[in-house]
């Protein structure tokens, strides 16, 4: 493993950009920093009046948003058909008059949004793999043929979840249900019944015991065929879902690679086999005179201490990893260990630099932490910013004394003429 090669490391198979964004905040440092500046809050608004809202006592809906939560990672274990039942029965229609309601709004009552799934064998009680529309009104799921698309629907770095998941979700518009009445603006209230029936499923999820995932940016071209799907339909929105798996990481580790994390997308990649058991972490790769990889160099390298811990190697190294220890509530922190591995979120980055600016006088950015996950790399790049700080200091002090030897001087000049 070698920390700072750009090529050293994997990179993580990333999703085509969305027309229009900025590709600058492809780097999930930069993406980090970019969510925690909180666009979405009003700045503006400080020092105007404002009420307290009291908080409601006993409000069903608090237990049920604070259990709400995507899940990637799902057991293997079978779905209860009674678990998948209770799911969707906030889908159902309800027979109002000639005309049905449901459990969420729609324009006009129109209700152009449909529910399919794809259910892999063996994954829910009393379902056979394949595809199935759901019924909204006969509350019942309608076989439509044993196709079912691979992970190449998905931008890769949602596959996972998908190979884990019991289940697919889909939500389907159909434009001949609105567009007649809505004309340009059917889509937009398609997506809108989408977000409306995606938030009942999340919320009624955990209250099953099941756990969903949303995911967008499908290759709906490979889901037509087996969905049965027309030139009026219109792929919105998906979830992948099953039976949560408590141990599984909800997400991967958002920081930089380290031997866990490098081991664990490894596995998601080749045979447990071929996964390789030790990894030494090198400063650079050791290379012939013209260049190329030096494999014999790199072979004589010992590997029997890779494993053991090092412990910080200054005195620097040891604050800088009881500050770190202490925010993650670890009892100690080895100087190669990945704080992502350890649990840490940008929170805890949040913590920890305010942490070393109020205790190390270290100024020290969330980006900082997010590239310098360890304490060996972190208080290097410490040290190098307090030696830069200080050669500005030494410069500025130099120039300062400059201009106020010149000033005098000017000042004598313009004595002396008035003499």
């Amino acid at each position: 493993m070698v920390p700072d090669e750009p090529d050293a490391q994997p990179e993580p198979d990333a999703a085509p950009r969305p027309h229009g964004a900025d590709p600058s905040l492809d780097d999930p440092a930069a993406k980090l920093e970019f969510k925690l500046r909180h666009h979405e809050l009003r700045s503006d608004l400080a020092g105007r009046p404002a009420v307290a809202l009291p908080d409601a006592a006993d409000d069903p809906l608090a237990a049920l948003v604070a259990a709400r939560r995507s899940h990637r990672g799902f057991r293997p274990d079978p779905v209860p058909l009674t678990a998948l039942a209770g799911l969707l029965a906030g889908l159902r229609a309800h027979r109002d008059g000639d005309l049905t309601r449901r459990g969420y709004p729609s324009a006009g009552s129109l209700y152009p949004v449909q529910v399919y799934m794809f259910v892999k064998p063996g994954r829910v009680d009393g379902l056979d793999g394949g595809a199935y529309h759901y019924d909204p009104e006969g509350h019942r799921l309608v076989r439509l043929g044993d196709d079912l698309p691979d992970a190449g629907v998905h931008a890769p770095v949602n596959r996972p979840a998908f190979a884990a998941a019991a289940f697919s979700l889909l939500l389907v518009g159909q434009r001949r249900a609105i567009e007649p009445l809505y004309g340009a603006q059917a889509r937009d209230f398609c997506l809108l019944e989408a977000g409306y029936a995606s938030q009942l499923l999340m919320l009624a999820a955990a209250q099953h015991g099941l756990g969903l995932c949303p995911i967008g940016g499908l290759d709906d071209a490979a889901l037509r065929g087996p969905l049965g799907l027309d030139d009026g339909h219109v792929v919105l929105h998906s979830h992948v879902g099953g039976l949560p798996d408590a141990k599984a990481a909800a997400a991967p580790p958002a920081g930089p690679l380290g031997p866990t994390g490098l081991r664990a997308w490894l596995r998601t990649r080749l045979p447990e086999a071929l996964v390789p058991a030790t990894y030494v972490l090198v400063d650079a790769l050791p290379r012939t005179a013209n260049g190329k990889l030096n494999r014999k160099a790199l072979a004589a390298r010992s590997v029997a201490d890779a494993s053991a811990p090092a412990p910080a190697a200054s005195g620097l190294e040891e604050r800088v990893a009881a500050i770190v220890a202490n925010v993650l509530k670890v009892d100690r922190l080895e100087r190669d260990q990945n704080f992502f591995e350890l649990g840490a979120t940008s929170v805890h980055l949040v913590r920890i630099a305010g942490r070393l600016r109020t205790e190390l006088g270290c100024q020290v950015t969330v980006t900082t932490l997010f590239r310098a996950a360890t304490v060996r790399v972190l208080a290097g790049q410490l040290d190098l910013g307090a030696a830069e700080e200080a050669a500005t200091q030494i410069q500025q002090q130099a120039q300062t004394r400059v201009e106020a030897r010149l000033a005098a001087r000017g000042r004598r000049g313009r004595g002396g003429s008035d003499a």
